[in-house]
């Protein structure tokens, strides 16, 4: 029986895509750089990356570490204040997430995105309550698939739950190789942004297009 689900965010729980790429085209234009080719952006997107990643993966070698965080900065201001309106939960996210809980499930989102933005996210949402642990994009924290984030935060909090008892859902090659990476099993949410190919080729555990499917683990 499954015990913890470890959820992404960004096109696992919520539809962020125009949000994203609004604000990616938006920060090229505070710099005043070219904004880089659409489809390079979903790419970048679909790819998993970091925003900091996203900058300079777009932008190119010359953008340096530092800028790269200032240009993060600048996007997570936007997205902050003008990309929230722009996203919306997949269906029967809301319902499902209770249901899970209602069933004795513990909850926690792993997002390569800031936590606070994040945290914001799930309050205006209003599914906060349904999440036990947030653990969001901060400095020195290697990001997804690396399993740092499941030791230094979510296996202390749920000591008593074995790997084998957890499931990481996510859209992306990254998610799948954390749930690898930390013994657990991995379901691909198909329906969001990630590269199809690649996910297919790491062979997940399960797969779900809709998130609602989820509940067939506490069925």
């Amino acid at each position: 029986m499954i015990r913890l689900f470890i959820f992404d965010f960004d096109g696992t729980l919520a539809d962020t895509h125009e949000a994203i790429v609004n604000c990616v085209e938006a920060t090229f234009d505070v710099f005043a750089h070219a904004r880089p080719p659409w489809k390079s952006v979903i790419e970048a997107i679909g790819a998993g990356l970091a925003i900091p990643d996203v900058m300079r993966h777009l932008h190119g070698p010359s953008l340096d570490i530092e800028a790269a965080a200032r240009w993060t900065a600048c996007y997570r201001s936007l997205y902050d204040t003008t990309g929230l309106p722009q996203t919306r939960l997949f269906p029967g996210v809301g319902a499902t997430l209770e249901r899970l809980r209602a069933e004795g499930a513990h909850t926690a989102v792993v997002s390569n995105k800031g936590v606070s933005s994040v945290e914001q996210a799930l309050s205006h949402y209003g599914i906060r309550d349904a999440i036990d642990l947030v653990v969001g994009d901060r400095p020195g924290m290697p990001r997804k698939p690396d399993p740092a984030a499941y030791q230094r935060f979510i296996e202390p909090r749920f000591a008593g739950i074995a790997p084998a008892q957890t499931v990481v859902v996510g859209d992306t090659h990254a998610d799948i190789g954390f749930a690898r990476a930390i013994g657990a099993q991995a379901c691909w949410a198909r329906y969001g942004y990630g590269d199809h190919r690649r996910c297919e080729q790491l062979a997940p555990d399960h797969i779900v297009d809709q998130f609602e499917a989820l509940k067939a683990f506490i069925a």
